[in-house]
């Protein structure tokens, strides 16, 4: 093709198409077999041979289309004309070649035409697609619009402080903006978590089990062990007690080996502390985290993944694994964030709106899960649970609506939704 000008294909007869992909040579995927620049692709060679299983003429229109479309999205060049006659000519050949057929003439180069990003072509373990514009129909429980998850986060007692052997006071989410306090207690900052788990808890369990509404608790392990009291009115409540992680806003080991050691004590720890082993899992993760919480197995459900409104499988070392995403902005964490909640008001808004349009999505048939993150500390205090309030009566007043736990969604989508044969998000 680079010697001169134009080249020469031949595609059989002048009168044969690409509506027969058995014997078209412009739909052929054989590589060195085949034409100059033709694509190397034994999945079209696969379709191709079943083709020509099918007996019925609009399975075969189908599967021709099919075939098409994966030739010229492989196709490394494309023909700018074509000819017919008795003879044709190239600069680079001596004398006249006869031949009753037709040629593809100056085939150039289609480097434009093709997408190296494409999902479907590449080999990229992020899914940048996901259920796309049609996602899939949950099946919620009673023909349920939505699906709503409370999680109430149990921290305290288990973030940075010198006494747990760190360098000094944990500073992020507290009350107030404050720098780390190295080498030293710091009393005011250890005073506003303490507030979590002594007060703040207490206010949310009444509101949210007077109301009988299921919830999830993230459990730091070394936060629940501090509180036997907060554990035993979880489980009284019926909450499902995920783990958290043994610490808090602490990194785990690099070293797989020490991590692994590190999640097996906290999964040892929290069911001994608790009474039924965690059948969810949140924390920082990374992709070691994952891969070992896999081999170890016994979870239903990661939840370290905001990448959707729907729980979604993906590979975790060739192993599928289902993710039940969580949320950053649906949660009483922004009362403690730049440009966050600074009032009642503004919660009570911000949740309502996030409820009503996930509500409204899902009475017009494409039904979703909301997530609610709460903490002691932030939304427990009296001004903000106000906002938290209004909002369960607010859920509370609608019909079909599905309160859940996260495990109580993870049991569900296993159901109605198994892992299908290739996912996209791997770990």
């Amino acid at each position: 093709m680079a010697d001169g000008d134009w080249s020469i294909c031949n595609t059989w007869s002048a009168a044969i198409g690409t509506a027969n992909p058995a014997i078209s040579s412009l739909l052929q995927a054989n590589g060195l077999e085949g034409y100059s620049s033709w694509p190397d692709d034994p999945s079209t060679e696969a379709l191709r041979s079943e083709w020509l299983k099918l007996m019925d003429p609009a399975a075969q229109r189908r599967m021709a289309a099919e075939i098409q479309e994966k030739t010229l999205t492989n196709l490394n060049s494309i023909s700018v004309g074509q000819f017919y006659l008795h003879t044709a000519y190239r600069r680079t050949l001596n004398g006249v070649i006869n031949s009753p057929i037709s040629f593809l003439l100056e085939c150039r180069e289609a480097l434009t035409m093709s997408n190296p990003y494409d999902p479907r072509q590449s080999d990229y373990p992020r899914d940048m697609v996901g259920y796309g514009r049609t996602p899939p129909d949950p099946k919620w429980p009673g023909g349920a619009a939505i699906a709503v998850q409370i999680v109430v986060n149990y921290e305290e007692g288990g973030e940075n402080n010198l006494l747990h052997g760190d360098p000094g006071s944990e500073y992020f989410l507290t009350e107030h903006i404050t720098t780390p306090a190295l080498g030293r207690r710091h009393l005011t900052a250890e005073s506003l978590w303490e507030y979590g788990s002594r007060a703040g808890f207490w206010r949310l369990w009444r509101e949210l089990s007077t109301r009988k509404i299921p919830v999830t608790c993230y459990g730091v392990t070394m936060a629940l062990g501090r509180n036997p009291e907060a554990v035993a009115a979880m489980n009284e409540a019926g909450w499902e007690i995920a783990t958290h992680g043994l610490r808090w806003n602490v990194a785990a080991p690099e070293d797989p080996l020490q991590e692994r050691q590190q999640i097996e004590q906290t999964l040892a720890l929290h069911e001994a502390i608790c009474g039924a082993p965690a059948r969810g899992w949140y924390n920082r993760s990374s992709a070691q985290t994952y891969r070992i919480l896999s081999e170890i197995g016994g979870m239903l459900y990661f939840a370290d993944n905001y990448a959707d409104d729907l729980p979604f499988w993906a590979d975790v070392a060739g192993k599928p694994e289902l993710f039940v995403p969580y949320t950053l902005d649906v949660n009483d964490m922004r009362f403690a964030t730049n440009n966050g909640f600074a009032a009642a008001d503004q919660f009570y808004t911000y949740l309502r709106d996030t409820f009503d349009t996930l509500y409204r999505e899902g009475l017009e048939g494409q039904p979703k899960m909301m997530s609610l993150g709460l903490h002691g500390r932030l939304s427990g205090r009296p001004g903000r649970s106000a906002g938290l309030v209004r909002f369960l009566d607010h859920i509370l007043s609608r019909e079909k609506v599905w309160l859940a736990s996260r495990a109580e969604i993870a049991r569900h989508w296993r159901t109605h939704h198994p892992p299908a044969a290739m996912l996209r998000t791997r770990w």
